[in-house]
């Protein structure tokens, strides 16, 4: 029912789950960090609806270069940053919606030694002690090269950094690992593993940890453009953020 208040509200069109549907494919580019999150929305959104997602997960930076080589998706999901960027290329409607934000965090494969993580002294001493340490590129995995070279540990630990494109690509790492590896990545990206064989050692400690916030917005050049915004309103309800919450996206932080 949430959904079809929804529908009223942003196309006005008077819409039923138990109507018939002519289904509509949704295609999403997101960040790797807001998967399983938005994996799980669109699962209850697809089950209510009839219409179908077509997802891709990429850093942001990689989803930037895909639309100014003319790529189109009906809805985009990025960190503020990269949002700001899209809309004064006018390449997205509107400002987009605050979906949440996810912190960083460390992971060991099963079986491994878990660090104690829960300060920056034990957590430094965990990477300094450390035999490899592994992250991607994406915001997560800046992140921590940006503390590391703010905590003067850079060129200790440079030569065991071992670098990946995607978050998923370090949890395969940790999946086929051996010895003492410390894994960081998103803490939406840890949890969604556990299953496989991945331990989450907590998050990043308070005085270290950077959360990364995530909009939604459709794109201008969207076939689907009013459906893709939809979606994001169901995102931001009640029901949507819930959903979010449960892989571990939090709320927006609360304004000034």
């Amino acid at each position: 029912m949430q959904i079809v208040l929804i529908v009223l509200a942003v196309v006005g069109v008077v819409f039923s789950p138990a109507a018939p549907v002519r289904a509509a494919e949704i295609t999403v580019a997101a960040s790797p960090a807001v998967e399983q999150g938005l994996r799980a929305a669109a699962q209850v959104f697809a089950g209510e609806t009839g219409h179908k997602f077509a997802f891709v997960f990429i850093p942001s930076q990689q989803i930037r270069r895909a639309i100014r080589a003319s790529e189109v998706f009906d809805l985009i999901v990025v960190p503020p940053p990269a949002m700001r960027e899209l809309i004064n290329m006018k390449k997205v409607t509107g400002e987009g919606v605050n979906l949440g934000r996810v912190g960083v965090g460390v992971a060991v494969r099963a079986g491994a030694p878990v660090p104690v993580v829960a300060d920056w002294g034990s957590l430094a001493a965990a990477i300094v002690k450390a035999e490899s340490l592994v992250f991607s590129r994406s915001a997560a995995g800046l992140y921590i090269e940006s503390l590391l070279k703010e905590k003067k540990l850079w060129t200790q630990v440079e030569s065991k950094v071992t670098r990946y494109v995607v978050p998923g690509e370090v949890i395969e790492h940790v999946l086929r690992g051996r010895g003492n590896e410390l894994a960081f990545a998103a803490i939406t990206v840890i949890l969604a593993t556990r299953q496989r064989g991945v331990q989450y050692a907590g998050p990043l400690p308070p005085e270290v940890q950077r959360f990364t916030a995530y909009a939604a917005a459709p794109m201008v050049a969207s076939r689907q453009q009013r459906l893709a915004e939809v979606f994001a309103q169901f995102l931001v309800s009640s029901q949507g953020r819930a959903l979010l919450e449960a892989s571990g996206i939090q709320p927006p932080a609360a304004s000034n």
